[in-house]
């Protein structure tokens, strides 16, 4: 994990990072990724659903006040469904014809009091996802219009990453109580219900923000076909 941070930019274990670079280049996949941004079709009939679903999801809560919520699927909506087959292409480059995805959960992240924001209490802390390698997709879909103001997604391409890293690499350090960090380069997922965001979020630093009320988002992660667990269930991409 320290050679990781000190010489790579990233905070996955050395093994898992060995085993992803070895068996990439045996399949001949590409190295880098570069996000994927786009607009897809939510029916009324699963928007109507998620929200449904979503106010009686999971809740976490600080004295008894709501922070998050969040509902999970067992199978893939079909607006995701669109948008892996739109990307089918670019995501087989990546991570191989076949690939491991995990439940699709919708997040709603609540209003939080200003003095907590650099609390890590939604993922709203500069992170990377470092817990199963270094390559991996992570599909984010705007469950209704997100604004400035409603604590949109933020994210770091990758080479700023590496670039502020030495900002950014303790995820949980005293310095990230003051607040969240802001940089020149950071991106923002805002825009209308639908659009999307496809992105590497084990190699790109990103974080939540602080809504003024609500933001409602769908995500899914997909794996490689060798970064298997009991949890995960295969997606062939068609062609």
């Amino acid at each position: 994990v320290d050679f990781s941070k000190s010489f790579l930019y990233l905070q996955s274990s050395l093994k898992d990072i060995f085993i992803d670079s070895l068996i990439s280049k045996l399949k001949f996949l590409t190295k880098n990724f570069n996000e994927v941004k786009g607009n897809t079709n939510i029916s009324d009939q699963e928007l109507f659903k998620i929200k449904k679903d979503l106010e009686k999801g999971y809740i976490r809560s600080h004295m008894n006040k709501t922070l998050s919520k969040a509902v999970s699927y067992s199978d893939i909506p079909n607006f995701l469904l669109k948008i892996i087959d739109d990307n089918k292409k670019i995501i087989n480059s990546y991570l191989g014809s076949e690939v491991l995805y995990e439940k699709t959960i919708v997040w709603r992240n609540y209003h939080i009091d200003i003095d907590f924001e650099g609390y890590d209490i939604f993922s709203n802390v500069w992170h990377q996802d470092s817990h199963d390698g270094n390559r991996l997709l992570k599909i984010f879909v705007l469950i209704e219009k997100v604004k400035e103001n409603d604590g949109p997604f933020y994210w770091l391409r990758e080479k700023d990453t590496k670039k502020n890293w030495d900002f950014l690499f303790e995820r949980w350090g005293f310095h990230s109580f003051s607040g969240p960090k802001f940089f020149n380069s950071q991106r923002k997922l805002t825009g209308e219900k639908g659009d999307y965001l496809i992105i590497d979020t084990s190699r790109c630093m990103h974080r939540d923000s602080n809504p003024e009320e609500t933001r409602d988002i769908a995500q899914i992660t997909l794996y490689p076909k060798w970064r298997t667990r009991n949890d995960r269930k295969i997606l062939r991409l068609k062609f």
